[in-house]
């Protein structure tokens, strides 16, 4: 699957200084924000359009929610109708997360 990069204002960079992060356990390039369930849609996080791509997973109780910046990306899972747990990641971390979740494969980006 193809995720284009976005072309608004807001980076990984911007939003990593906007809000208050902490860095996941064991990966050095990933943090998700310090509330960790949100109520705040990821559409809410960059306040800003976006072509957010959403895949529905089969298996797993989470639809996740995925917008790419030219210096990474943010993948959002869902659970239920407002909980929302936005991890930002580095460009190399966002394209392992996604290998890992099966959403995406070498030579697509």
């Amino acid at each position: 699957m193809q995720y284009e990069v976005h072309q608004g204002e807001v980076t990984c960079q911007s939003l990593m200084a906007k809000y208050a992060w902490i860095q996941l356990p064991d990966e050095r390039n990933r943090w998700h924000l310090e509330q960790k369930w949100s109520p705040m849609t990821l559409a809410e996080l960059i306040s800003e359009p976006a072509e957010i791509v959403t895949h529905k997973t089969t298996g797993s109780s989470y639809t996740i929610h995925i917008l790419r910046f030219a210096d990474g990306g943010v993948i959002t899972y869902q659970k239920g109708e407002a909980n929302y747990l936005h991890t930002l990641n580095t460009l190399s971390l966002f394209k392992k997360k996604l290998w890992d979740l099966g959403l995406w494969t070498p030579g697509e980006m």
